[in-house]
């Protein structure tokens, strides 16, 4: 008797499987109903379970270099095997804490670590798909899952279609012929012999074997303990047709979804702005010249709806830490905006590329543009844009060609060969900081910004030179209006971001027609 049959035979003492008429959480009634939480008070059913699905890790040579149970049932199979196989281990939170380090993620783990995920039960794929979605938006790796019982209701198919493949024990199907007519049952190949089949007919020679890639799947479940006379053939009838008739399908997007998918995620980045732009609205990049990171996810979460991009300073912020740069991305992708770390690169190439990717910041896994002053010469581009490669994500920059400040060095002769380099890349380098439209010599809609945007003031005591959006949209170009203090500053940061979003697009549309 395989492993496989033996643990299936357990689970139906401890009563993990039960046979009869249930009633599902979505109403259905079902004449079965599995439920693997009651398995962690059965230390060694548990161990069956758990060494069961690190002998499929083993045995798919997937290369981890963590592994996470999807929260909650699945967390216990994750522990033993975490603590019995050496293998560090991940938690995944169903919702961040309000208080402490408010992690989504618990564990350690480095960028484009690759994970691994732990499920025990898959119906539609959704828990292991959002648990998958949750660990890459941290910053890791997710294409595998390793799932101990297959419903066969289309989960395998759903995860598939979400990147994310599932392995499991190699088993045959076996089709043979019996005195009527064909048939077929399930065998594991690690048993040393043909079992019989329920019906007593003997395999005849003539048998077919066909390779199939499974997890322990319920129809072999039901096969083990018919086998065993734990239940009839006519409960398994039962049970199958109850599968066949309730296949799940995720939810896809409409073509018109699919289209806003596509052009959000996929799209080189200059498009992706226009198109976030015109989605929500909004040309407002909001300045988020703050010194606390805790204080700008707050101020992301109430302003996010009304902005297309956040700049921040991540070099002043005195309690930056990864988590909490994740989760500000977390809710950039929620809200539709995107991150604008204003750097300011200016050195030789490869220092400009080890500040990009490494350090403290590690800028480029989660900013999805950066500023970078031309007086290097392209080096400093062509650094750039090979190191924006090393992530799945489109990245790009903004090159500083005018200044908002009194006295900039940033003459006519510094203003053109900036505009020359971003020609050269101009798959990296999608627009520019300007006071001013300028001119290109090709047909790439570059995208403009002009900060110091403000309604209720002209300049402030450093030589900080202001302008209202309507001046900055209609009389000098810019397609995106950059503004900080006056919507820092005001008693209600949310309405006042909701007038610069209105005055800032209308203005917009009026430059377009």
């Amino acid at each position: 008797m395989s492993d496989a049959e033996q643990l299936s035979l357990q689970l139906f003492d401890i009563e993990a499987v039960k046979f009869g008429n249930f009633t599902l959480k979505s109403g259905i009634q079902s004449p079965i109903y599995i439920d693997l939480r009651v398995i962690i008070s059965y230390p060694a059913v548990l161990r069956s379970v758990s060494q069961l699905v690190n002998d499929l890790l083993e045995k798919s040579n997937i290369e981890c270099d963590s592994i996470c149970g999807v929260p909650y049932t699945a967390l216990p199979v994750a522990s033993v095997i975490s603590v019995e196989y050496n293998r560090p281990m991940l938690i995944r939170r169903k919702e961040a804490k309000s208080y402490g380090t408010k992690k989504m993620i618990e564990g350690i783990y480095k960028n484009n670590d690759q994970c691994l995920i732990i499920e025990d039960i898959v119906t539609t794929g959704s828990s292991v798909i959002e648990t998958a979605q949750s660990l890459r938006e941290h910053g890791l790796r997710v294409n595998n899952a390793i799932v101990f019982l297959d419903r066969e209701q289309n989960g395998k198919n759903n995860l598939e279609a979400n990147g994310i493949t599932l392995h499991g024990r190699v088993v045959l199907k076996v089709k043979y012929r019996t005195d009527q007519d064909w048939d077929e049952m399930w065998v594991d190949n690690n048993e040393t012999s043909l079992v019989r089949h329920v019906s007593y007919h003997s395999i005849c020679a003539n048998k077919q074997f066909l390779d199939v890639s499974s997890v322990l799947t319920l129809t072999e479940l039901l096969q083990h303990l018919l086998r065993h006379k734990r239940i009839t053939l006519d409960c398994v009838n039962q049970v199958q047709t109850f599968i066949k008739s309730n296949q799940v399908q995720l939810n896809q997007p409409n073509v018109d979804e699919k289209r806003t998918v596509v052009k959000s995620n996929y799209l080189p980045i200059r498009e992706h702005i226009r198109t976030i732009i015109e989605e929500k609205k909004s040309n407002l990049c909001l300045s988020a010249d703050l010194t606390n990171l805790d204080e700008i996810i707050e101020l992301s979460k109430q302003v996010g709806d009304y902005i297309c991009l956040l700049k921040i300073h991540c070099d002043i912020l005195n309690d930056f830490t990864m988590e909490k740069i994740r989760q500000l991305k977390t809710i950039s992708k929620e809200k539709n905006f995107l991150l604008f770390e204003d750097r300011k690169f200016a050195d030789i190439g490869n220092t400009v590329s080890l500040q990009y990717t490494k350090g403290l910041s590690q800028i480029c896994e989660w900013a999805d543009l950066v500023t970078v002053h031309a007086l290097p010469g392209d080096g400093i581009l062509k650094a750039l844009e090979e190191s924006s490669k090393e992530v799945g994500e489109p990245r790009g920059c903004f090159l500083l060609a005018q200044m908002s400040s009194k006295g900039a060095l940033t003459d006519e002769k510094y203003v053109k060969a900036t505009v020359q380099y971003a020609e050269k890349y101009q798959n990296f380098v999608i627009g520019f900081i300007a006071q001013s439209r300028l001119s290109t010599s090709s047909n790439i809609d570059y995208i403009h910004c002009t900060p110091g945007v403000h309604i209720n003031s002209s300049e402030d005591k450093f030589g900080q030179q202001y302008i209202s959006p309507a001046e900055a949209v209609l009389q000098r170009g810019a397609d995106v209006i950059i503004c900080g203090r006056a919507i820092l500053e005001s008693n209600d940061r949310v309405q006042t971001a909701k007038l610069y979003q209105t005055e800032g697009y209308k203005a917009y549309q009026q430059k377009r027609q």
